[in-house]
């Protein structure tokens, strides 16, 4: 098996067992687990069972009661399943380099509340160059209606939380107007609303 290992690898399998020795068999370590606490400390085993985490896992198994052990488990099946877990925690530090730890990206700010809500335009503003919104959930896309007095004036579906008004939509100034978002999933049923929210041009 050890053929397999990058250089790095056998290095480090060389070093540990140089450090902890060679790993009782199956029988030493059952009596080891049967003697008394006291006795344990005067046992040859002890000192290799303080610093050896496969040997570790093995005495942890035949703590736990036999009706929770899965019968297709065995002490030959225990101790290789073991060593391939205590391998992979001390090389993986050794073959990975910094390359492959870089930090996970930053989550994205928090929406708080269970509604999309609308950001832009709100109240009395200037003009409308686009419609903004942010949503607690990823929908497919996105439907955006602009209406007046309940009348629809403009609809328009994307993918993204911004969407521009058309050059010939027509927002006359101190005119109220209302618009909402509705997010949508693939085949067109609406997820999640946000309120109605209202706008004015000065």
């Amino acid at each position: 098996m050890t053929d397999d290992l990058s250089p790095s690898a056998r290095e480090a399998l060389d070093v540990l067992r140089a450090e902890r020795g060679a790993c009782p068999d199956a029988e030493q370590l059952v009596a080891y687990e049967a003697l008394s606490s006291d006795a344990r400390w005067t046992s040859p085993l002890h000192a290799h069972v303080q610093v050896c985490s496969r040997c570790q896992l093995v005495l942890h198994y035949l703590k736990e009661p036999a009706a929770d052990r899965p019968r297709v488990w065995s002490f030959r099946l225990m101790i290789p399943v073991a060593a391939a877990l205590l391998l992979a925690i001390v090389v993986a530090p050794r073959v990975f380099d910094d390359r492959f730890a870089s930090p996970p990206p930053a989550p994205e700010a928090t929406i708080r509340g269970s509604d999309i809500q609308p950001v832009a335009p709100i109240g009395s503003v200037r003009d409308v160059r686009e419609f903004h919104w942010q949503s607690p959930i990823v929908a497919s896309r996105y439907r955006l209606t602009v209406s007046r007095n309940g009348e629809r004036l403009w609809s328009a579906e994307t993918s993204s939380s911004t969407v521009k008004p058309p050059a010939d939509l027509r927002l006359d100034p101190g005119v109220e107007y209302q618009w909402k978002v509705e997010a949508l999933d693939r085949g067109g049923y609406v997820l999640m609303a946000s309120p109605t929210q209202s706008f004015s041009i000065r």
